[in-house]
């Protein structure tokens, strides 16, 4: 679903998605940190933004995985960079999120220079 860039959120809800340590913690902990309860705070990031607070940890997560395999690191070091353990079960969110696996992506990302 569209959504306003980072900027649109929050500052302090912004700072705390920018964190690594958001990708480990529980949406609960994460929205009682920006001191709003979880089911109040996604609405509102919903209405004002196209996005849950769910949806907007994705992207955070995403971008450092992305970041990771960027950098030739490999699928194993951009699932932990992103907060994965479990690198099977990161292998299948990143292909929910993007739609190809993280070496295609990655494959993809050398081959256009980007």
């Amino acid at each position: 679903s569209p959504a306003g860039p980072p900027s649109a959120l929050p500052a302090g809800v912004r700072r705390l998605l920018e964190s690594p340590e958001a990708d480990r913690q529980d949406l609960r902990a994460l929205a009682v940190r920006a001191g709003q309860n979880a089911d109040t705070l996604s609405r509102t990031l919903r209405r004002t933004t196209g996005l849950t607070l769910g949806q907007w940890r994705n992207r955070y997560r995403l971008q450092r995985a992305q970041a990771a395999l960027r950098e030739k690191r490999t699928i194993g070091e951009a699932a932990a960079a992103a907060g994965f353990d479990d690198q099977n079960y990161f292998a299948r969110w990143f292909r929910s999120q993007t739609g190809v696996s993280a070496s295609a992506w990655r494959r993809r990302e050398r081959s256009t220079g980007q």
